[in-house]
């Protein structure tokens, strides 16, 4: 594959009539692009939360230092996640090219790594599903609607903080 400036089309092994479910009309594109990303996205998380490597990643992720003592190799741990996230990366690159079923260059700009973290931070850090969650939203409402969203939840959670939550002190000795 040489890179010329010019598009690329990809050809579609799927038929051209669309899933048609009720009212809704999905093309079969879409469905593949869904279900491999959802695979990869429970593999994600089997691999993290229900593994051996797992546990490895998660205590390198908290320490790396205390993770050494205990025996992980750090260095490889890291390693190790830098080529999972290359690889992952690789396949949503090649699964966004096969949804769009073409290939340019111009496609790939900048803005998807803005809007990537985007979908991290909307959806939460906290979990591996945080940025998918944050993904339906914006996709689902749009940018615009999140804001509007963002206002009264924080709002809430303020309140439920001063409502709920005390400050404790020690007494002093």
């Amino acid at each position: 594959l040489v890179w010329t400036g010019v598009a690329l089309s990809i050809h579609s092994p799927f038929p051209a009539d669309p899933l048609i479910i009720g009212p809704v009309s999905v093309s079969w594109n879409r469905v593949y692009v869904f279900i491999v990303a959802l695979l990869l996205i429970l593999g994600t998380y089997y691999l993290v939360n229900r593994t051996q490597l797992g546990k490895a990643m998660r205590a390198v992720s908290d320490n790396p230092d205390l993770a050494s003592s205990t025996g992980i190799d750090s260095q490889k741990i890291i390693r190790i996640v830098w080529f999972i996230g290359g690889a992952l990366a690789a396949l949503g690159g090649g699964l966004y090219a096969h949804r769009t079923t073409y290939i340019e260059p111009a496609v790939f700009d900048p803005m998807l790594g803005v809007h990537a973290v985007g979908y991290a931070l909307l959806g939460g850090l906290g979990t591996a599903l945080g940025p998918l969650l944050g993904g339906l939203l914006v996709d689902g409402l749009s940018w615009h609607w999140i804001f509007w969203l963002n206002g009264p939840i924080g709002v809430a959670a303020v309140l439920f903080g001063l409502r709920f939550l005390r400050e404790h002190r020690e007494p002093a000795a």
